[in-house]
């Protein structure tokens, strides 16, 4: 329903950044709003607010926000989803994902947006100025799956998926699982 959810797009300019380093942008996305919401929940300390690699944002064991980057030239379109009133999900959806509502924060949607923005630029001007090797410590922190059962389907056909348990996420921001480094794929976790 409209003003119940984020969903918003930022263009960002990734000109002379190499395609390794493109490559890390979901992750910084992903900082830049854990870091924004982390702002919303000061008093609610109980909740964890982390990073699932390499695209998605938790509160405790739920969803909250998908990320989406794609690379257009010398460019980088960000998609976030981000659920913040909303209060009712389908049924398939309903144990899997919540909302800043749903988790004690009565906010505009507007003012997640700012937040969401200002939190961005921050990250991006770090990015720009030392890579992701700048801001890779900040990542331990909000790492959803460091310690998890994982499997890891690298194609969605993948006939001989990835498991064991995540080491977390690298320093040139791919996921290590046992020990091999995965650079895409989508991970499911044992609870």
């Amino acid at each position: 329903r409209p003003g119940e959810n984020l969903l918003m797009s930022v263009v960002l300019d990734v000109a002379g950044i190499s395609p390794a380093e493109v490559a890390t942008f979901p992750l910084l996305a992903g900082l830049s709003v854990v870091k924004s919401l982390s702002s919303f929940f000061i008093l609610h300390s109980s909740f964890f607010i982390s990073l699932k690699w390499p695209n998605d944002v938790y509160i405790d064991s739920r969803k909250v926000c998908g990320i989406l980057c794609e690379r257009h030239g010398d460019r980088i379109v960000v998609g976030i989803g981000l659920n913040v009133r909303q209060c009712e999900f389908p049924e398939e959806l309903k144990e899997k994902a919540t909302s800043l509502m749903l988790s004690g924060i009565d906010v505009r949607v507007e003012d997640v947006m700012n937040k969401v923005l200002a939190s961005l630029a921050e990250v991006y001007g770090a990015w720009r100025r030392g890579g992701f090797a700048a801001l890779y410590p900040e990542f331990a922190e909000i790492d959803f799956l460091k310690g998890r059962e994982v499997t890891v389907m690298r194609t969605d056909d993948d006939a001989s998926p990835v498991r064991g348990i995540c080491g977390g996420i690298s320093s040139d921001g791919s996921l290590l699982v046992g020990s091999e480094l995965i650079y895409a794929g989508e991970v499911r976790w044992s609870p």
